[in-house]
């Protein structure tokens, strides 16, 4: 486990970037936790070189004293062992990579552990912290007593392939993953699965905006899903605050309800009491914030 400490600030210019599956993200955070301006490059693939490119293209003419890079997929000591999506990236020493290619220090971190050392710092005082990234796919860490859980193999936490229900396949191989139910690619496939194809969860939630009977259903579903996987986790970790953040936190107006009521109803009394629930949308900072904190570190 990683010692998180109090939250501190110190003047290090520092740069955090995201690396999601259409594009890299970055931009300096300032001491106090704020996000400049962010700079986003697309990419046209998800092959290492590629991805190097665009990180390079960030950070640009910026020269930070250290950058923090949030990665999705299985990190462990700033290599990425796998990741379900970027299928090609096997045992990566992206740290070493970047540091060569920027000539600056560097950190690599999962992404959604990134995300939750910034949702930590933005509550101030989350010293038992839950996080879900409800995006392309479900990412999410703990944080318990001021400790990020990393595992000893630096893999731990992986709170989107716990069992959900159902046995939809999953991208790491897995079936009936939490990430099969309560990521954008679960709700279309849901949707398809009902017989109404589309081309993103987005438009599930715009069905079900205009009335659409199937598509309330899929996202009824859906938060039931979130709350079977909540309850688990509850139960498991104890959180003080459950924090739910990407693309598909957006739906909060539908998936709020069902998934609260089963969670409430399963999850152990004694770990639901006091327990704060914060939907805080796209949340796109997060893992920016998260990952340059972890830079200043180093920096």
């Amino acid at each position: 486990m990683e010692d998180l400490g109090p939250v501190t600030r110190n003047d290090a210019p520092v740069m955090g970037i995201d690396i999601g599956g259409s594009g890299v993200r970055g931009a300096i955070v300032t001491p106090d936790g704020e996000v400049g301006e962010l700079t986003r490059v697309a990419l046209q693939n998800r092959e290492v070189e590629t991805v190097l490119d665009a990180i390079r293209e960030v950070v640009g003419d910026r020269r930070p004293r250290a950058i923090g890079i949030g990665m999705p997929g299985f990190v462990r000591a700033a290599t990425v062992i796998a990741s379900p999506n970027f299928p090609s990236w096997h045992e990566v020493d992206l740290q070493a990579l970047v540091q060569t290619r920027c000539d600056t220090p560097a950190i690599v971190m999962n992404d959604a552990n990134a995300a939750t050392f910034g949702a930590y710092e933005r509550l101030g005082d989350g010293r038992d912290l839950l996080l879900l990234t409800l995006g392309t796919g479900v990412g999410g860490g703990v944080v318990s007593q001021r400790r990020l859980i990393t595992g000893r193999r630096g893999t731990a936490a992986e709170v989107g392939h716990i069992f959900a229900g159902g046995d939809a396949l999953c991208g790491c191989g897995g079936r009936g993953c939490l990430e099969t139910w309560c990521s954008t690619r679960g709700l279309a496939r849901q949707a398809a699965e009902c017989g109404h194809p589309v081309p993103d969860g987005q438009s599930v939630v715009e069905a079900a905006d205009r009335g659409e009977a199937w598509a309330k259903q899929v996202l009824h579903a859906t938060g039931e899903a979130l709350g079977r996987g909540l309850a688990s986790l509850t139960n498991v970790f104890a959180p003080e605050h459950i924090v739910l953040a990407g693309g598909l936190a957006q739906a909060e107006r539908w998936l709020h309800e069902p998934a609260h009521t089963y969670w409430r109803a399963h999850a152990i009394g004694a770990n639901v009491e006091g327990v704060t629930w914060r939907w805080w949308g796209r949340a796109d900072d997060l893992a920016i914030r998260g990952s340059a904190s972890a830079a200043r570190a180093i920096g």
